[in-house]
């Protein structure tokens, strides 16, 4: 049994379309004449609650009848079915043409897939008319370390995918989108194709879309405060005012086209089946038509574009528009979700809003009128009757209401300062239009000086023309590799627009050029690091040379802290201390060093380095004091012509004590100092024996004669022993009178 209330709370709350009740109920109560009474039984007690109004459960009620009167009948189907479009054939419908990646690798969009290589699919964010949209990161914004690499991947519906014209439809969309840039219109990167997948990127909006936004606040109070929702309509309405300048209609305008941003930005996106607005002198114009593919939305969409009754227009996007206004601030639509062409044939009228004054509430009947002839013909025109946005001249009138004196100086003082500070925001705007780089940045400057409402109206006159400024200025610096300036101008850029397509589209053709320029680099590096190119070189094809580019473009690259640097310097300098090629080896360390400061391997190389190079100095000193050695005892050798060179000797004892030259020198000496030790122990005399050990023994010892010092040292003991007792006993002989004294004599 059919749950009617449920599928009327659906259809109530947008979540299901007109033609989708009508089919559930044709389904139901078409079946039997006890189905159509129970169903009939329902609508009366959904119209006592309150529920929807009568006009619309009237029709509902007519629907019943047309399905029990066509009981029977095969394939029956009301005028209401909008599911079918009017061209496809049976043929069309039963057997669709194939998709152009036949016989590729099909590729399944889930958690975790990879389109092109660069693109990860995070979670699915939603399903539209035309395609499902997804959360992913960009690889190479990851990589880049960008701080934001997040983006919004929307790929085509299967059920639409392969349809001839649905790849047209896509990069329409890409294509139009990237041209809008605009403060509330959601900005487009790029559009591509991978075997089955049909995908574009745009930016990731944060918040929620203006139906779920608008659905938990209905709930409440059944629509928003006057002041918000003008502020919404204002949004939406400045954006499609900005698409109809630039020739582009929406075609598909509607709340869940809108995304409510949680800073509170709205931002009107899914130009998925906008058209370019025919020009009066035009004579050629694009024939594709995104309606053909079924995804305008009947409740949103203006009686011509239901009946494809005439081309498109901006007042299609003004009746959308109104309708979205309506449910904004009424907290239902105008007509109760029926398309247009079933709420004209069944003559109905809007309710007039409690919270809108007659103006107001006569601008949304205007907007929402069904031929286009009666209906507000443009977006600026719209605002001016609801929000009774004038021209500025009407804006600024004074009513004097005191002494005409008084008050002729205030007026004087208050329009004197409007027309300085307007004149002064006009410099501003041409010095920025001006194309001057210096003008520029003076206007940029100046432009700290005014409020921030007049800010908001610069930036927004000179929009395409400062964002060019940006764009190209971005782009001189990735030409020049300069990427930390040229990021640096992305994020200034983005300070003045937060989401410029124009801005964008740089940023990411910066990440794409920095990520091929690093992808070069590191190819570069792999290579120099196997051929060994390790000093730098004058056309810096070398690893020093890619290092300082990695370092100047990405400080942070991990090539930059690879191990690899330190120990291909470290083996190849040892590898050259091995073979005493010392000097090489240092600047070779000298270069890794640099590259690689904290390397531990070339800490120890460096310490090898160290201690080979005091090595070669040690045995250059020994082989010098070995020359001037030989060269001073050419002739006879003894303890005297040997005392003159005393301190080579002992510099060369000190070095190399095991010194071929010193045992062939002690060899020399040493029957002569034996002579000597003979000589003194045969008449020891003290002062004999202290001068011979003033004189030699630190000779002595540097030449290795250890024996004949300790019995040098036992007879300067010895004797200076017998000398201390001879005086000790004579000195007691004569103090006891045992000694004759010249006294006794």
């Amino acid at each position: 049994m059919l749950n009617l209330k449920e599928y009327l709370q659906d259809f109530a709350d947008g979540n299901i379309e007109w033609h989708e009740l009508i089919s559930s109920i044709e389904e139901n109560a078409g079946s039997s004449l006890d189905s159509a009474q129970a169903v009939l039984s329902q609508l009366d007690e959904v119209y006592d609650q309150n529920f929807l109004d009568r006009n619309t459960i009237e029709l509902l009620k007519k629907s019943i009848i047309t399905a029990i009167t066509n009981q029977g009948q095969e394939n029956s189907r009301l005028d209401l079915d909008f599911s079918i479009p009017e061209d496809a054939t049976a043929a069309t419908m039963a057997n669709p043409a194939a998709p152009e990646t036949s016989g590729k690798q099909q590729i399944e969009i889930k958690k975790g897939s990879v389109l092109r290589e660069r693109f990860v699919i995070d979670e699915l964010l939603g399903v539209g008319g035309m395609g499902s949209v997804y959360k992913g990161r960009d690889l190479l914004k990851v990589e880049a370390k960008d701080r934001n690499p997040y983006v919004a991947i929307k790929v085509l519906n299967e059920n639409i995918k392969h349809r001839s014209d649905a790849f047209i439809a896509l990069q329409r969309e890409a294509s139009r989108q990237q041209r809008l840039a605009h403060p509330n219109i959601a900005t487009v990167y790029d559009f591509d194709r991978v075997n089955n997948v049909i995908f574009i990127t745009m930016e990731l909006l944060e918040g929620k879309p203006l139906d779920e936004y608008l659905k938990k606040v209905f709930k409440y109070q059944g629509g928003l405060p006057k002041d918000e929702a003008f502020r919404i309509i204002r949004g939406v309405s400045e954006a499609l005012k900005y698409a109809h300048e630039h020739h582009i209609t929406h075609s598909d305008f509607k709340p869940s086209n809108c995304f409510f941003r949680n800073d509170g930005v709205i931002k009107v996106l899914d130009f998925g089946i906008a058209r370019a607005i025919r020009k009066s002198d035009d004579e050629h114009h694009t024939v594709f038509d995104g309606q053909d593919l079924g995804a305008m939305t009947p409740a949103y969409a203006s009686l011509e574009m239901l009946e494809k009754s005439a081309d498109p227009d901006p007042s299609d996007d003004v009746y959308a528009l109104a309708c979205v206004a309506y449910e904004i601030l009424a907290g239902k639509h105008p007509f109760n979700r029926l398309p247009a062409n079933t709420a004209a044939e069944n003559k109905l009228n809007i309710l007039p809003i409690p919270s809108l004054n007659r103006k107001e509430n006569r601008a949304l009947m205007h907007a929402l009128a069904f031929k286009r002839e009666d209906r507000t013909p443009s977006v600026e025109v719209f605002l001016q009757e609801l929000l009774g946005e004038e021209k500025s001249s009407k804006k600024y009138k004074l009513y004097i209401a005191i002494d005409a004196g008084i008050i002729a100086v205030a007026v004087a003082v208050v329009v004197g300062m409007y027309f300085y500070r307007e004149h002064h925001m006009e410099t501003i705007i041409g010095n920025i239009s001006s194309g001057d780089s210096a003008l520029i940045q003076q206007g940029l400057d100046n432009m700290k000086e005014i409020d921030s409402s007049r800010k908001v109206r610069v930036l927004s006159r000179v929009n395409d023309k400062l964002s060019g400024y940006f764009e190209n200025q971005i782009m001189e610096k990735v030409q020049e590799l300069d990427f930390p300036e040229a990021e640096a101008l992305v994020a200034k850029a983005r300070t003045y627009y937060s989401d410029s397509a124009r801005i964008e589209n740089a940023a990411q053709k910066l990440v794409e050029e920095k990520g091929r320029v690093l992808g070069s680099l590191g190819e570069q590096y792999d290579l120099y690091l196997r051929e060994r190119r390790l000093m730098p070189g004058k056309d810096g094809k070398d690893l020093p040379g890619v290092i300082e580019q990695l370092k100047k473009i990405d400080p942070q690259n991990k090539l930059l802290t690879d191990v690899r640097i330190g120990n291909v310097y470290s083996d190849q300098a040892r590898k050259l201390i091995n073979i005493n090629n010392l000097e090489a080896a240092q600047k070779l360390i000298e270069t890794g060093k640099r590259l690689a400061p904290e390397s531990v391997a070339l800490v120890n190389a460096q310490d090898l380095l160290t201690s080979e190079s005091q090595k070669i100095e040690r045995q250059a000193s020994i082989d010098q004091l070995v020359a001037t050695i030989n060269d001073n005892l050419s002739g006879t050798v003894d303890l005297a012509s040997v005392k003159p060179i005393e301190s080579q000797i002992l510099r060369l004892s000190s070095l190399d004590d095991k010194n071929p030259v010193l045992a062939t020198l002690a060899s020399n000496l040493s029957p002569e100092l034996n002579r000597r030790l003979e000589q003194l122990e045969e008449n020891p005399t003290l002062k004999a024996i202290d001068l011979f050990r003033s004189n030699y023994k630190t000779l002595l010892s540097a030449l290795n004669f250890n024996t004949e010092l300790n019995t040098l040292d036992k007879l300067y003991e010895t004797t200076s022993s017998q000398l201390e007792k001879l005086t000790n006993d004579m000195a007691d002989n004569i103090a006891l009178g045992n000694l004759d004294t010249p006294e006794n004599n």
